[in-house]
């Protein structure tokens, strides 16, 4: 088998994408790097510098096509022939946090962190990587912690802003610390007035402070930016149900539930699940006949643990 050509023609897909539909190019790319690594690892086959262009090529195929089990075990041989690259550190935990393997993907961070202060330009990435599966675990002070540290070197780049502000304020939400959570969704809506989750969640936070109309003003612009987008709806839903609104708790309840009940139960997602029980059972509490729906959504809820 000539190895050499296989990969010179791997590499040549991999190039050439904007040629083809990316997907195809990256498909042959990754088939072809697979086939020479499964007759002999790459990194055995050729000079350190070669082995990790062709290496890296073959992991970047296998991103774009979120591949990620195999793009981890390209990064496994990176980290052997170059064990003190930050890059290959968190792009490795970048992929676990795609696989839910998030105290994993911390280890690697942990690791990219350590052997990349002073030696890798977007140290900001890592940390915001590391505090978004720290979130993810529950561990939101320390989350906290990474969100802050992301920030402070990656102040002046807004792609890292856009991406931390809204999970440091969610983290501060869990904490509640809703002032603190609301100045977060502001900055983020400075930067992007579209973003519908820095709406809704700022309109979550003022409905736990008790500030209703300013909680629904924010739900107003949520639903503005996005009709479908169910979150809003539920939350309207209950403050208008608290202020005694029945007509317009049983809209917003009604819509919530409209947008979520044609969901697959093996699709639904833990959020969407308590928004189900939620609006169910503010319309049963209105007089509605869902009894049979609200059993079904809590022993689901029950049946995978969720506690809301």
């Amino acid at each position: 088998m000539d190895l050499e050509r296989i990969l010179r023609t791997a590499g040549g897909f991999y190039r050439d994408t904007k040629y083809y539909d990316s997907k195809v190019g990256y498909k042959a790319a990754a088939a072809l790097y697979k086939v020479v690594n499964d007759e002999t690892p790459i990194k055995d086959l050729f000079e350190p510098s070669d082995a990790k262009r062709f290496l890296i090529n073959w992991g970047n195929a296998c991103q774009k096509l979120e591949r990620f089990d195999e793009e981890i075990e390209v990064l496994d041989q990176l980290i052997e022939l170059d064990p003190n690259n930050a890059v290959f550190f968190n792009d490795r935990g970048y992929s676990k946090i795609w696989l839910g393997q998030y105290e994993e993907a911390i280890l690697d961070f942990d690791r990219a962190v350590e052997v990349g202060i002073g030696d890798i330009s977007n140290l900001e990435v890592v940390y915001a990587n590391r505090g978004f599966s720290k979130m993810r675990l529950g561990h939101y002070e320390e989350a906290i912690l990474d969100f802050d540290r992301a920030v402070e070197v990656g102040i002046e780049d807004i792609s890292i802003l856009i991406v931390v502000y809204p999970y440091r304020g969610f983290s501060k939400m869990k904490l509640g610390l809703y002032e603190e959570a609301i100045e977060d969704f502001n900055r983020l809506i400075e930067l992007d007035s579209s973003f519908k989750v820095a709406f809704n969640n700022s309109g979550l936070s003022k409905k736990n402070l008790g500030l209703n109309e300013e909680a629904i003003i924010d739900f107003d612009k949520a639903v503005e930016l996005d009709p479908e987008f169910y979150n809003p709806y539920t939350w309207r839903g209950e403050i208008f149900y608290e202020q005694g609104k029945k007509e317009e708790a049983v809209v917003n309840y009604q819509t919530s539930f409209n947008l979520l009940k044609d969901v697959s139960v093996t699709d639904l997602k833990r959020n969407q699940v308590e928004h189900l029980i939620i609006s169910i059972s503010g319309l049963v509490s209105l007089g509605f006949d869902y009894s049979s729906e609200l059993e079904k959504y809590q022993a689901i809820a029950e049946e995978r643990g969720y506690n809301f």
